[in-house]
């Protein structure tokens, strides 16, 4: 391990006492974030909540996780609403169109359902036409997404990175590709923020969701939504909480915050707010943002070429589209025993994940924390459980329940 990496690793103890390869679910929690959660539920706990001293202190934790999102994404902070996580904010911005029967929406088939889930409540509650992009596992998608855009589409909304391929779409282009046409861009960034640079503003992206507990090492119950500013006068809040209103009276009359504030759904759990802003603060001046991102890059590449030449693996993650996700498919295991050999790494101390819908798939998430020789051993005990074959693995009681698949996939 390099003089850098040694610090890091050991401000993350997780990652000291297994081999952690599922940061696209959950990253580890970093000591300052520990220390940041602990330090306001103490102050809670024994000051107690309903008090001046404690509702500024509150004010003080989000001001400072506001300007820390900001920072970190490039972005002014009117732009910026605190989220609870990466679903609130996809059907924040969802459900803030005007829909009429008849309008259309564009996605593609390699979405999350916290993209998707809101795009049906759409089509069912307002009579809203979803057209899918279908894009394979994502290597040339522009095409597909281009033809899935029609003059009565009024929103695109897709995932940055998928987490069902890993494949790294072309935002950039698609971005250009969709205002072309007049039509805004919503981003789901849970598999993107954190693991490479980001600058939203410059992006010129419309609306992007992204989760604190993944990449950015937060606690979870906290993520943010980047409203580009020229949106905040049209998007409609679908919910209205203290932060929405700006003044009001008892007659009807009110004025709406004029920042990204107005779209916020609830309170944020205090200490949460402090974990994220440490968290924030740790990767942007211990960690530093670039080298985080090179070592993500360096480390997924190890671990693809390592995976990819196990025999019986077919490797899903389009190459050119790589980011920290490498994506396989165990040729002729079915999707219940996909998570049997989840579990059977579990028992080994290594944590990946398995994706339980098309495309199957079982998913290893590289950290900037991660090191060569953990990818070897991860390597070594996939090669050891594949040569043994898939009836060798116990299918998990709860695959069972999920009515998983035993049908083996080719």
């Amino acid at each position: 391990m390099t003089d850098k990496l040694t610090p890091i690793r050991e401000a993350l103890p997780a990652v000291q006492n297994q081999i952690f390869l599922n940061s696209g679910w959950y990253g580890p929690l970093p000591t300052p974030a520990q220390a940041a959660l602990a330090a306001a539920m103490q102050d809670e706990y024994t000051g107690g909540r309903p008090n001046r001293r404690n509702l500024d202190r509150v004010q003080e934790t989000r001001t400072a996780l506001e300007e820390a999102f900001a920072a970190f994404f490039r972005i002014p902070l009117e732009s910026l609403a605190l989220t609870h996580h990466t679903t609130d904010g996809m059907n924040i911005v969802t459900m803030g169109f005007n829909w009429e029967p008849g309008d259309e929406v564009a996605t593609t088939t390699i979405e999350h359902p916290a993209g998707i889930f809101p795009l049906y409540t759409i089509q069912d509650r307002y009579g809203v036409r979803i057209n899918f992009a279908d894009v394979g596992l994502g290597e040339d998608p522009l095409d597909a997404i281009d033809a899935a855009l029609t003059p009565r589409t009024r929103l695109l909304s897709l995932s940055h990175v998928s987490y069902s391929t890993g494949a790294r779409l072309p935002l950039e282009e698609i971005i250009a590709l969709a205002h072309a046409k007049g039509i805004p861009v919503l981003v789901d960034g849970a598999q993107s923020a954190g693991v490479f640079d980001l600058d939203l503003a410059a992006l010129n992206v419309d609306f992007y969701a992204i989760p604190g507990q993944k990449w950015l090492c937060g606690p979870e119950g906290v993520g943010m939504l980047y409203i580009r500013p020229d949106h905040l006068p049209t998007l409609r809040p679908t919910y209205a909480n203290f932060n929405a209103i700006q003044s009001h009276d008892w007659r009807g009359r009110f004025t709406f915050n004029p920042t990204a504030r107005r779209f916020e759904t609830g309170t944020i759990y205090p200490p949460a707010m402090a974990g994220m802003q440490a968290s924030l603060r740790w990767l942007m001046e211990e960690a530093g943002q670039d080298w985080a991102y090179a070592r993500i890059a360096r480390i997924a590449a190890y671990a693809r070429e390592a995976i990819g030449s196990l025999p019986g693996v077919r490797l899903l993650t389009p190459e050119k589209r790589q980011a920290s996700l490498v994506n396989f498919l165990p040729v002729g295991w079915s999707p219940a025993q996909m998570s049997g050999l989840i579990a059977a790494l579990d028992t080994r101390g290594i944590i990946i994940r398995n994706i339980s819908h098309v495309p199957y798939a079982v998913r290893v998430s590289c950290g900037f924390y991660n090191t060569e020789a953990e990818i070897d051993a991860l390597r070594e005990a996939l090669a050891e459980l594949l040569a043994a074959g898939p009836g060798a693995v116990t299918v998990p009681e709860r695959a069972v329940q999920s009515g998983l698949s035993n049908e083996p996939v080719w």
